[in-house]
């Protein structure tokens, strides 16, 4: 679990063109792989934003959880990323 937004009210999307603002070519490429691919040519050139099940299933988010506890599990997957040895970590990134 990487990706988390909040169950109920949380929407998430690449509003960019709404305000006229070109999508970077990087930061497709990264779209590209986060994406499900069914879905990626409908997430880069909508603006459209969607609530977590839509997000879950175009590969935008990873988890939806109640907001109450939202803070608590992405600080507790930061922690865990933490844990991790840095330098294999690197590698893997890389």
């Amino acid at each position: 679990m990487r990706r988390l937004i909040a169950q109920d009210g949380g929407r998430i999307g690449l509003t960019e063109l709404l305000v006229g603002v070109p999508f970077p070519s990087i930061a497709m490429e990264i779209m590209r792989c986060a994406t499900a691919p069914l879905y990626f040519s409908d997430v880069i050139l909508s603006p459209a934003s969607y609530v977590p099940a839509e997000a879950m299933e175009r590969g935008l988010i990873d988890n939806a959880v109640d907001a109450g506890i939202l803070l608590d599990r992405a600080l507790d997957r930061a922690r865990a990323l933490a844990a991790l040895p840095p330098a294999a970590f690197a590698i893997t990134k890389r």
